[in-house]
């Protein structure tokens, strides 16, 4: 059995027609969902990227590397106690007076005369004394200055006489600190850090007094 098909004129430009609406509106609809799927995939990153900033943020400042003639940028609110470094002892210096030896009576005329002598070396001076080096307790370091004053408000209520310090590390960023008394031996205040820590529960670090 045979079958032949027709289209007429009318037949061919509707059929036309509703084939490029198809078209459209499956174009629209891929345009629509690739916006969503734009917008979907731009949230998440920016979400990833935020968390990635916040886990990236200094929990303690980097510090410098300790030079003795580099500059201190920190600015202590403490006052550095004045303190004189001891005298120079007094140099016990000794010399011994050359002894020198007469030649006999019956040496001829023109031989050299021999002397002989012996000078003990000067005893050398102690070195000057130099100034301690003084050190604090640090309790606490921050970025925001309001949590370092939060801080500092807590350990005076506890019943201590904390002091505040703020300063740069290597990096430029401004660091506010937290500290508790003035020593000049290390082993004391590394005793104080201890026992602060054991009482009051919180990390106590030795650090200069003048510096992160």
């Amino acid at each position: 059995m045979n079958y032949e098909f027709a289209l007429d004129k009318k037949a061919l430009i509707s059929l036309i027609a509703g084939s490029v609406l198809i078209a459209v509106l499956l174009f629209l609809a891929g345009l629509i969902v690739g916006r969503q799927w734009t917008v979907v995939v731009s949230a998440e990153a920016a979400s990833k990227s935020t968390d990635e900033e916040r886990a990236a943020l200094p929990k303690e400042p980097v510090l410098h590397e300790e030079d003795a003639s580099a500059p201190n940028t920190g600015t202590p609110r403490s006052i550095k106690p004045k303190v004189t470094a001891p005298q120079e002892p007094a140099a016990a210096a000794t010399q011994a007076s050359a002894a020198a030896t007469q030649p006999p009576a019956s040496q001829p005329a023109g031989d050299v005369r021999i002397i002989e002598s012996v000078t003990d070396n000067a005893a050398q001076p102690d070195e000057a004394a130099t100034e301690p080096e003084y050190v604090t307790v640090q309790v606490g370091v921050f970025l925001d200055q309001k949590e370092a004053s939060h801080l500092l408000q807590q350990i005076e209520a506890r019943g201590y006489a904390p002091t505040f310090f703020s300063g740069r590390d290597a990096e430029a960023r401004q660091w506010y600190a937290v500290r508790i008394g003035v020593y000049s031996d290390k082993q004391q205040a590394t005793n104080a850090a201890a026992n602060f820590t054991k009482q009051e529960k919180l990390k106590a670090v030795v650090r200069p007094l003048e510096a992160l």
